[in-house]
């Protein structure tokens, strides 16, 4: 009784997160069949569909015979896939790359959120050639989202092209305060930059839906619970701008396990970076988000892949010491590290799931 008294007058001393706003629908992570070249050895698609917090997907299309396995595996698990197609379209094989996309997602075209292309405007292609990629995308799936994600230089240099946005539907730019973090001062410093370039990149967002890019790597050196933190605030800052559709982690496919981990290793047991408190966090933003998402497509799914193993079970929801229960030890840990990993969601999943 007297630990219940505590947690309430825990509970009335905080501000709570307001719920998600009706547009902030989607939660998922880049390259979830892995990154060039080994996207044919790291299909992470059955993984991330069977922990549950995500809804979307960005699919690198470096093998496009791949594209009917990825999305049949999409469908499976109710996702639904953002197509890179950068390196497609800027290859002097464009228009037989593009033949055979259209080709190989035939039949999945419900499942396809849209099209997407990476730092376009810092990499140099020009904006006449852009916007033949876009209208060109336009023309033949006008149902469907094209998507640029761009560097933060444009963006705050305001070197972004006139008309090259015209044929664009959504809009995200990346910063990953993350690698550079060694300290909560340090990345406080961070994060209040990272709002006034969000107030800059406001003037490319008017009518086009915005995506963030939450950080998920960083270097051996940054503790990995930041992983954690930086999701938390992009969380808040999401549910603050009613602009913002979704958030895409940056990225899935697995560090060396040396000088790089990322969300996908601190997800991973057998992993050295493994942290529960990245789990937890991860979990329950996906799964916040995903309850305001929109129905998935109904249509007979495609037969299925060949099964997977059975990834190991997250840790029970409030359980931050891991051993199987939720009690007054789960407690006096959140109450130690509060802010530092553990957050008001690790507070009402303690409080939802006290006892069990």
């Amino acid at each position: 009784m007297r630990v219940l008294i505590f947690l309430s007058i825990f509970l009335l001393t905080l501000s709570f997160s307001s719920p998600a706003h009706a547009k902030l629908q989607y939660f998922g992570y880049y390259f979830v069949n892995g990154l060039y070249p080994w996207v044919d050895y790291q299909d992470h698609i059955p993984e991330i569909g069977a922990r549950g917090n995500s809804n979307i997907g960005v699919i690198n299309v470096s093998v496009i015979d791949r594209l009917p396995k990825y999305l049949t595996e999409m469908r499976q698990y109710h996702m639904y896939a953002v197509l890179d197609v950068t390196a497609q379209f800027e290859d002097y094989n464009r228009e037989a790359n593009w033949t055979k996309i259209k080709t190989a997602i035939k039949g999945h075209e419900d499942v396809v959120y849209g099209f997407y292309f990476d730092e376009s405007v810092w990499r140099g292609i020009g904006v006449d050639r852009f916007r033949s990629f876009t209208s060109q995308i336009r023309a033949d799936f006008p149902d469907k989202a094209t998507i640029l994600v761009e560097g933060l230089p444009p963006i705050i240099n305001g070197t972004i092209p006139e008309g090259y946005l015209d044929y664009i539907t959504d809009i995200g730019f990346d910063h990953y305060p993350t690698v550079t973090m060694e300290s909560v001062s340090a990345f406080d410093k961070e994060w209040q930059g990272y709002q006034w370039y969000y107030h800059v990149f406001s003037k490319y967002t008017a009518g086009k839906k915005v995506w963030l890019v939450p950080d998920g790597y960083g270097y051996s050196h940054v503790p990995t619970h930041y992983l954690a933190t930086v999701l938390q605030k992009y969380y808040e800052h999401a549910i603050a701008h009613p602009e913002v559709v979704g958030m895409l982690v940056f990225r899935y496919d697995p560090g060396d396990e040396s000088t790089v981990y990322t969300v996908q290793d601190t997800m991973n047991p057998s992993s050295k970076f493994y942290d529960t408190g990245v789990v937890y966090t991860h979990n329950s933003v996906g799964r916040a988000i995903l309850a305001d998402a929109p129905p998935y497509p109904v249509s007979s799914p495609s037969p299925s892949p060949t099964p997977s193993p059975t990834p190991k079970p997250s840790p029970k929801s409030g359980d931050l010491n891991s051993d199987s229960k939720v009690n007054l030890l789960d407690f006096n840990l959140l109450v130690s590290k509060f802010r530092n990993p553990y957050t008001l969601l690790n507070f009402n999943a303690i409080i939802t799931n006290y006892g069990k």
